[in-house]
């Protein structure tokens, strides 16, 4: 799942994979590439990095198909609940 929310999320907020890995201080994009085909998972302090970033929970990045979630307002939403559950 997470592999394709962080293709998903990278798209909604009009970033290429190079972008991506410059803002998480990447120095190479093959990282973001990697993640996104599935082949691995960053650590959880780069998961975070990445929640952050796109102002979602990490839980739900892994976990949940954020795709199906219509709007920004439904993402966070989506935190808002995971934290008071």
């Amino acid at each position: 799942m997470f592999a394709q929310n962080l293709r998903y999320l990278r798209k909604q907020h009009h970033l290429n994979q190079t972008e991506l890995a410059h803002q998480l201080g990447r120095k190479s994009v093959a990282s973001v590439s990697e993640w996104e085909s599935g082949k691995y998972t960053p650590k959880l302090p780069i998961v975070e990095k990445i929640a952050n970033l796109f102002e979602v929970n990490a839980a739900d990045l892994l976990q949940r198909d954020l795709s199906q979630l219509n709007h920004q307002t439904d993402i966070r939403e989506c935190k808002i609940s995971c934290v008071n559950a």
